[in-house]
């Protein structure tokens, strides 16, 4: 496996505003999962998911809203020296 984007995160304090910017302006279309302060809002793109958005406070995203993606690799320790021999470091 090519090492790739497989799945983004949105973290915000306003999933209701953000579910409907990327509804009106991208296309996307959401599904939940969960009920009350657990929920997950699924983004889906097409027949198939392409990210995610958790339900968080102020707390949780003290450094604002972001998305984060996640890469999908064969071999996680090989790709992580290499992350590191180009200066990069691993949290």
């Amino acid at each position: 496996m090519a090492a790739r984007f497989m799945w983004y995160e949105l973290q915000t304090t306003d999933a209701p505003a953000a579910e409907g910017f990327y509804k009106a302006v991208v296309g996307w279309t959401t599904d939940k999962m969960g009920e009350g302060p657990l929920t997950y809002t699924l983004f889906n793109a097409g027949k198939g998911g392409v990210g995610g958005m958790p339900i968080l406070d102020a707390a949780d995203v003290a450094a604002g809203p972001l998305w984060m993606g996640y890469i999908g690799v064969d071999d996680v320790d090989a790709y992580a020296g290499k992350v590191t021999a180009a200066g990069g470091a691993i949290h």
